[in-house]
């Protein structure tokens, strides 16, 4: 795989810069680990016209568009007026000015207005729209065009294309159990497997001290249908929905797993970083473990 080129230093300072504050500031953003994956994909696959939706502050937008090769362009789609002119800002403090353009509006309704082939796309934004935003795109994505699918996971963690795997929860156990979106558990696993650290980010409203261990957490079950059914373009060209099983099949569709205490490595907190124990939890927060299991 090609080595990503060094970023020039005001993008590369910039970054810096960012990663202290949303350090400090606990702000979700790629980060240094994930970054470094992206940044090897873009200088294998060497987009030059990329779409971004969903800004934030312009930390991807920098990441992107300062590894691209010369000539590249970014285009960022970003719903919030303020957020949208905080990543014009910091683009063009990292002198990105010339190849990273920012669009205010829904994505949904800009993302059809836009022009141009486009062979680079990042969906950071509402994930239950993701499939929608890729509709509104597909049109125009050039052959041999940069798609990350979420299940390259473990493939990319065999080939020594990660460092350090980090996700969040939605409910977790005094025990440290964690349930999280879907497929969290074999990211977890793949990322054992390969001697991966694997951490939770893990604010402590999300612990429910009256559950012992993660057999006691709920597990929603989402409705069937969208298993069963896929949506795609037809050889004329026209967008439909077909399904994809017979029609008495039944379907899961769970939309949570839980990952086992034993195979995080540690937990990321509001009081710092931490091994995934019940002890360890008990102690960080002594004003809430208090509170027995049901």
């Amino acid at each position: 795989m090609s080595r990503p080129k060094p970023l020039a230093k005001k993008a590369a300072r910039m970054l810096r810069l960012m990663d202290r504050a949303v350090t400090e500031w606990t702000i979700p953003v790629i980060g240094v680990e994930k970054g470094r994956v992206l940044r090897r994909l873009i200088a294998r696959h060497g987009p030059t016209r990329g779409i971004e939706v969903g800004s934030l502050f312009g930390y991807s937008a920098i990441l992107i568009a300062g590894s691209m090769p010369r000539g590249g362009r970014l285009t960022c789609v970003e719903q919030n007026d303020y957020l949208a002119k905080f990543t014009e800002y910091n683009a063009a403090a990292a002198g990105l000015k010339g190849r990273v353009r920012v669009v205010v509006g829904d994505a949904l309704r800009v993302l059809p207005m836009l022009r141009g082939a486009v062979d680079f796309l990042l969906i950071d934004a509402r994930k239950e729209d993701y499939l929608d935003y890729l509709r509104a795109v597909e049109p125009r994505l050039v052959n041999g065009a940069l798609v990350i699918a979420d299940n390259t996971g473990g493939h990319l963690m065999q080939h020594g294309m990660v460092d350090l795997a980090i996700v969040g929860t939605d409910r977790t156990t005094r025990s440290g159990d964690v349930a999280n979106k879907i497929g969290t558990y074999l990211k977890a696993l793949a990322a054992r497997d390969n001697n991966i650290p694997f951490l939770v980010a893990l604010p402590f409203s999300t612990i429910d001290w009256s559950l012992d261990d993660g057999s006691a957490i709920p597990i929603e079950e989402r409705g069937g249908d969208e298993v069963k059914h896929m949506t795609g373009k037809l050889k004329d060209g026209t967008i439909a929905t077909l399904q994809i099983a017979p029609d008495q099949s039944p379907a899961a569709n769970f939309g949570f797993d839980v990952t086992p205490a034993r195979l995080i490595t540690g937990f990321i907190t509001e009081r710092g970083v931490t091994p995934a124990t019940r002890d360890v939890l008990a102690t960080l927060y002594p004003e809430h473990a208090g509170k027995r299991a049901a």
